[in-house]
């Protein structure tokens, strides 16, 4: 209430790729993988919940590689998913993020290999940090493209896991 703007809304089996964000692009572009190995922030507004293990935002995330930002598994709560690093799937948070009806929620995940840790914010808040290893590196999706609302398949046929919401 209050505010103005716009969003994306996503049903039906459809997510949005970045162009140019994977190996297999012809203009491929290395801004979401070697730079943020080290450290990174995704931070987004969502309205809706995911399915089980689904993503709002992703590049890879599942198998051995990437991170997502999604739903822990059929709980009703986030996790910061990140790959080639212990506990991958980073606990969840224990802030509950299902409402009915859906209201607007914002995560914010933060990566630093420096310190080893991985953090997530919901609506502002601390949820929770998962401490790895300094040593430990992140697994790049090279060959998965930056996806919203969606996760792209491990054999790169197309996509899975969509959410229906707003972005």
């Amino acid at each position: 209430v209050g505010y103005t703007g716009q969003s994306l809304e996503l049903k039906g089996g459809v997510g949005v790729k970045v162009n140019n964000s994977a190996l297999v692009d012809g203009a491929y572009q290395n801004t979401y993988d070697l730079p943020i190995r080290d450290q990174f922030t995704i931070a987004f507004w969502a309205k809706g919940f995911p399915g089980d293990w689904s993503p709002w935002v992703c590049k890879g995330g599942e198998g051995s590689i990437g991170w997502q930002l999604r739903r822990h598994g059929g709980d009703p709560i986030s996790c910061f998913t990140m790959r080639g690093i212990d506990n991958a799937d980073g606990g969840g948070s224990p802030i509950n993020v299902n409402n009915n009806p859906a209201v607007w929620h914002h995560f914010a995940g933060v990566w630093n290999k420096a310190t080893g840790t991985r953090t997530l914010y919901v609506d502002g808040v601390f949820s929770h940090v998962v401490n790895n290893n300094v040593t430990q590196v992140m697994s790049l999706a090279y060959d998965k493209h930056l996806t919203l609302g969606a996760r792209e398949k491990g054999d790169n046929t197309g996509y899975e896991a969509y959410f229906t919401g707003k972005l």
